[in-house]
């Protein structure tokens, strides 16, 4: 019935198929319960070749319609295979029915998912695809599935007469079934115009001239699109060129910045009757800086109909984010000249830290990247090591940027890295990027400006101890050592600002090795780091004032001894002054005094030296020295 009334017309002449004029023949391979076997379809198959079993008529059809299909969705059988190649080699383009198991992908049926089948899905009145058509695409070769599509929703068709009783029946019916008749009546009527015409060029034809509805370029739900008889009709008859090209746009998807995509395959192809020439092949658009022209045997080619050439499309973004061009197909295809290819792709890109920064331990950073509008989710990771390892900086964090809380190191860290990958709504990974080039952590600086070496302090004094404060630093602990750093004393715990007023301890002689150190803590009483007097300063009990070196006094004269005295482990008796004429070797006594005067009139000895000092002791009521100086450098007696 749909082979026929759809293609051609009833005997009463009463309704007007897709080709009226066609002679048409059915062969029945479904019994009454429309059941059928193998061996019965590759009779019928057979039967096509010559239905009258006379080899001496000519009566071989030119299309063979196939409104049937084994009804297993996305599997591929192959049994019918040999029998399409039989009918196609001797000139008969063969048609099938998609199928009606949509609206699902990969509800392609068999035989017409065949690499040598032709199946055509179904539309409705508006044009749209029908939701029962199935879809692809090919379970056999991954190809376009169906091949085009026609009407097949609410199609007037003859029916049952009941015996005779209803002379004229028509009844309305959908299905692919309904929709492949039309694509059969089609080649009939190109066959009919252009005698001698193989199925492939049938086949070429009505693909070059379709009307390209749905998504834009052949897609698993139309194909190619609705079938134009008329345009195929005039390409043939003018010899005009048709070009295709496959796939008409790509997603290259997101990956990291600087990254560079799997290349494309892009297959041209001339579905047209004549030669089709190629003159060149371009990247225009949005950011066409980042795809990249490869291998192009297109630019220049004369395609006859049928041929095909390709070239291949690279992504290698210079930015991050959405990049979006057109590769533009120039030809002479009279109905599409500049067929425009459309190519879009994403990348994250790490914007800061991004290499070669200098960040200080403790502090917050920003970490800055670029992401397309699909990336919602982002995980963020560190590296000091070149990358050999990973921490985790967040989790789950939206937007395009992250206060980093800088981890803390002793020592600077100059191998740094900060890795962003990108999901998308449901959880998928997108893509990551990481920083171009390494990036420092700065080890903890705190620094002590006072004492800081050299200073003499008084003992039992009060001096200020004043440092500069790292990033983030808050609380602070001071000691205090005069070995040299061998043994600390505690000054004072949690002390905040940038200085300290120290009550100097007392001594019972003057200290020479003293340092002071500060330890820096932030406000979650991380230790962030520590300084220390860079050089050693003296906290003094008592000080020779005169003669203190470089003096020149005369011999047998009085000269008059001066020092001044700073806090006391206990109260000073008296003091007692010696002098050295050896440079310290040895000492004799110029004096004593009781109490503290702070000075002594001495009787200078009648002799010469270069190499004289004075000494000055305090001592107490049990006579114990509770303080002590000397000339710091030699003066002479002359």
């Amino acid at each position: 019935m749909t082979m026929g009334i759809m293609v051609g017309g009833d005997l009463g002449g009463s309704a007007i198929g897709v080709a009226p004029g066609a002679k048409w023949v059915a062969a029945k391979i479904f019994n009454d319960a429309g059941e059928s076997w193998d061996s019965i379809i590759h009779e019928a198959f057979q039967c096509i070749l010559d239905p009258d079993g006379d080899p001496l008529t000519d009566d071989t059809p030119d299309v063979v319609n196939n409104s049937w299909g084994i009804d297993i969705p996305g599997v591929c059988f192959t049994e019918f295979q040999p029998d399409i190649d039989m009918l196609k080699t001797a000139g008969i383009a063969v048609v099938f029915s998609a199928g009606n198991s949509g609206p699902s992908g990969n509800t392609d049926l068999s035989p017409g998912n065949n690499t040598n089948g032709y199946a055509v899905g179904a539309v409705d009145p508006s044009m749209t695809i029908a939701n029962f058509s199935s879809r692809g695409p090919s379970a056999c070769d991954g190809s376009i599935f169906p091949e085009v599509v026609a009407p097949g929703v609410n199609i007037r068709s003859a029916y049952l007469t009941t015996g005779g009783l209803f002379s004229d029946s028509y009844a309305f019916g959908s299905g692919t079934s309904f929709a492949a008749p039309h694509v059969a009546g089609a080649m009939a009527l190109l066959v009919d115009a252009f005698p001698g015409i193989s199925p492939s060029e049938l086949e070429r034809v009505l693909e070059g001239t379709a009307l390209d509805i749905g998504d834009v370029c052949p897609d698993n739900a139309y194909g190619y699109g609705l079938i134009d008889p008329l345009r195929a009709f005039d390409t043939l008859q003018n010899n005009e060129p048709r070009v295709s090209v496959i796939p008409c746009s790509h997603d290259f998807g997101i990956k990291g910045f600087g990254k560079t995509f799997s290349l494309k395959t892009i297959t041209v192809s001339n579905l047209g009757a004549g030669p089709l020439s190629i003159s060149d092949v371009s990247l225009v658009g949005q950011a066409p800086e980042d795809f990249q022209i490869q291998n192009d045997a297109c630019s220049g080619q004369a395609l006859s109909p049928g041929a095909s050439c390709s070239f291949d499309l690279e992504y290698a973004p210079f930015t991050g984010g959405s990049s979006s061009a057109l590769a533009v197909v120039q030809s002479d295809d009279p109905s599409n000249p500049s067929f425009e290819i459309s190519l879009s792709g994403g990348a994250i890109e790490l914007v800061s830290p991004n290499g070669g920064e200098s960040i200080p331990s403790g502090t917050v950073r920003q970490i800055q990247w670029l992401a397309p509008p699909e990336a919602v989710d982002f995980n963020l990771r560190y590296s000091c090591d070149g990358g050999a390892n990973w921490s985790v900086i967040g989790r789950n964090v939206t937007g395009t940027t992250y206060d980093w809380q800088v981890p803390v190191y002793g020592v600077d860290m100059n191998q740094c890295l900060v890795r962003v990958t990108a999901f998308d709504a449901s959880g998928t990974k997108l893509g990551r990027d990481e920083s171009d080039g390494f990036f420092t952590i700065e080890a903890v600086r705190i620094t002590v400006t006072s004492p800081n070496g050299g200073e003499s302090l008084q003992s039992g004094g009060t001096h200020p101890i004043q440092w500069i404060t790292p990033p983030g630093g808050s609380e602070f602990t001071l000691r205090y050592s005069c070995d040299s750093g061998v043994t600390w004393s505690m000054i004072a715990k949690r002390v905040s600002g940038t200085s300290f007023d120290w009550s100097v301890p007392v001594f019972s002689e003057n200290q020479h090795d003293c340092i002071i150190r500060v330890t820096a803590f932030n406000s979650l009483g991380v230790k962030l780091g520590r300084d220390e007097s860079d050089n050693p300063f003296s906290i003094e009990v008592v000080r020779v004032v005169a003669p203190n070196g470089g003096e020149a006094i005369t011999g047998g004269g009085q000269y008059t001894v001066t020092w001044v005295t700073n806090g006391t482990v206990s109260p000073v008796a008296k003091v007692v002054i010696r002098y050295s004429t050896d440079g310290g070797a040895t000492w004799q006594t110029a004096g004593k005094v009781s109490g503290n005067p702070g000075s002594f009139l001495w009787n200078v000895p009648a002799i010469t030296s270069t190499t004289v000092k004075v000494k000055v002791a305090l001592k107490d009521a049990t006579n114990t020295v509770i303080g002590r100086d000397r000339s710091d450098s030699d003066f002479e007696i002359k």
